[in-house]
């Protein structure tokens, strides 16, 4: 007996330190490589300290996302880097505009793409192409670049304004109890109803699409659990299994859809979309293509759930900073309801340049992006070697990546970053001048496939709602702070909001 009771200490013992060195330095070889990043204009090696807390960045990014990159930004500056650590994995973030072209428009061969840092992410985007890379990224961005086309988006536009009439009456009876609502997670609940009208349509049933959406919601706010990422823990701490089964009934659920709308079936007009994702994607990877790569049913599966996760927080996120700086902005939001007070909102809904219809609107979407990116970073690239990145010498595996947030904040790139200016993305504004100073939705080879498809459903909804309705913050005196939530920056503590009518 007391053999086992021994056995048993031990165990406990040697988990105990194990945790205590993965706390201390949780990704040995990642470290050291960090160690060997060199500037050859300033003949010295990256500092990295030794000790990062088990869950990396995170809780310093989560808490004061502005002061970390303000505390790093005159070494990044000067070094060309700021270290972050992923978790257990370290990462550099590019802070030179002419480095940041390099890596994102260089040859993307040179790299190999892995999120495996984000352990419940990695398993939700499958095989899809955010997860993948070299040619099996080109042939399945070939293919989801015809489906995604500007053009195809047309049909989506109904849907849009659809639910923005619904949600506009939803509001307005809201309105008349006073009661403050988290904006934020009501904006999360439509846009996500958005995506799955759009993408399945009538090949699924109104109770199929309801499991949809219960499963992508606990799905998407187990992104940013961080019991998840540690093997032992996530079986201790967190109902993995739970986690495994609804992402496979999210799988049944899609590969249902693709069977009947291959056999034709459907449960009768549930949206008002005459063509859904599901249909662009068929038909696209149906099209000729000069080496014969067809998507099998997995990688289509796992790029539509991939966008619906990936489409519905970022849009959401998006809307929600937009009607907040409109409350903080009342200048503005007198321009925005002027400007809408002069177009017909059935035109939104109908073929056309969506910008030149609300043009000051689109302004404002966009510095409202610039100020709190929906995306905060694009997914790191790995090189296979080590290689020169301007004035760096990185070595082989360590990932390069972009934060929007730190660029779209930098007093080197933007003129007075912390004032929120729409006019800066006018026609001849400070936006144009470089296409590497603003992305929200990414840059270079891999930029969002759905950055169109936001667009559009951010310039319908914020047209319908701008017209009725006016939000009025409804937090502590002290506003909002903005926290790194992946792959989002979204308000710390919510977003509490008072609905009144324009």
């Amino acid at each position: 007996m007391l053999e086992y009771i021994l056995y048993a200490v031990g165990g406990f013992v040697a988990l105990c330190i194990g945790l205590v060195m993965y706390s201390l330095v949780p990704n040995p070889m990642g470290y050291f490589r960090m160690r060997r990043v060199f500037n050859t204009k300033l003949q010295e090696y990256l500092k990295v300290p030794l000790w990062r807390p088990m869950d990396g960045s995170f809780h310093e990014m989560q808490t004061d996302l502005i002061g970390f990159f303000k505390r790093q930004l005159d070494y990044g500056n000067l070094f060309g880097v700021i270290p972050l650590w992923y978790v257990f994995d370290p990462n550099l973030i590019l802070t030179k505009p002419e480095d940041m072209k390099q890596v994102l428009f260089g040859d993307d061969l040179q790299y190999y793409r892995d999120n495996t840092c984000f352990y419940v992410m990695h398993m939700v985007l499958g095989k899809g192409i955010i997860n993948v890379g070299g040619m099996e990224w080109r042939n399945q961005h070939r293919i989801l670049y015809k489906a995604f086309a500007p053009d195809n988006l047309m049909y989506f536009r109904p849907a849009f304004a659809a639910r923005a009439r619904k949600m506009v009456d939803t509001f307005k009876a809201h309105a008349q109890s006073g009661e403050p609502i988290d904006l934020l997670k009501t904006m999360n609940e439509i846009t996500l109803g958005v995506m799955i009208d759009t993408a399945f349509g009538n090949t699924l049933s109104h109770e199929e699409q309801s499991e949809m959406r219960h499963h992508l919601m606990y799905v998407i706010k187990q992104t940013t659990n961080f019991v998840h990422q540690v093997p032992l823990l996530r079986y201790i701490f967190a109902d993995h299994t739970q986690l495994k089964r609804r992402l496979g009934e999210m799988h049944s659920l899609v590969e249902t859809s693709l069977i009947r709308r291959r056999e034709g079936k459907s449960f009768g007009e549930v949206c008002e979309v005459k063509r859904h994702m599901i249909d662009l994607i068929i038909e696209a990877n149906h099209s000729e293509s000069e080496d014969g790569y067809r998507m099998s049913d997995e990688v289509m599966r796992d790029n539509m759930i991939s966008l619906m996760a990936a489409g519905t927080e970022t849009t959401a996120t998006a809307m929600t900073w937009t009607l907040y700086f409109l409350d903080k902005y009342p200048e503005v939001y007198r321009k925005v309801r002027e400007e809408n007070m002069n177009i017909d909102l059935e035109h939104l809904a109908e073929p056309g340049d969506l910008t030149k219809i609300v043009p000051y609107l689109t302004q404002v979407i966009q510095e409202s992006m610039r100020m709190c990116s929906p995306l905060g970073n694009i997914p790191g690239r790995r090189p296979f070697k080590d290689m020169q990145v301007g004035d760096l010498v990185v070595p082989a595996h360590v990932p390069m990546l972009t934060f929007a947030h730190q660029i779209h904040h930098n007093p080197q790139i933007w003129d007075a970053p912390e004032e929120f200016r729409p006019e800066r993305f006018a026609k001849d504004g400070e936006a144009s001048r470089d296409r590497l100073r603003f992305q929200p939705f990414g840059t270079g080879r891999r930029y969002c496939l759905g950055k169109y498809m936001a667009m559009a459903e951010m310039q319908v909804v914020l047209s319908h709602m701008v017209r009725d309705l006016r939000f009025e913050y409804a937090g502590t005196a002290e506003g909002i702070t903005p926290a790194f939530r992946p792959p989002t920056i979204q308000p710390r503590d919510g977003m509490p909001m008072h609905i009144k009518l324009a």
